[in-house]
């Protein structure tokens, strides 16, 4: 299992670099679960740009993630599938 964060104030999709080649080759070969993390409140359609750089979609609808962090009522998990 690993973790990838696409899309964050270290990495975009389709930045030039290092990680953003290693960050590429983890999603696109891959072989379980995907699931993605997003604030679609406070990150309007920042989620919709690295699903569509990275061939993934979600599969489902998206739920609260109950966690302990302050946004809990805004951050959701989607189970994503490849395009």
């Amino acid at each position: 299992m690993g973790t990838a964060g696409v899309n964050n104030n270290l990495v975009r999709p389709g930045d030039p670099g290092k990680l953003p080649a290693k960050i590429e080759a983890t999603v696109r070969d891959h072989q379980g679960p995907f699931w993605g993390i997003e604030n679609p409140e406070y990150y309007p359609g920042v989620a919709d740009v690295s699903l569509v750089r990275y061939g993934l979609v979600r599969s489902d609808d998206c739920t609260p993630l109950v966690t302990n962090m302050e946004d809990k009522q805004r951050v959701k998990i989607c189970r994503l599938r490849r395009n």
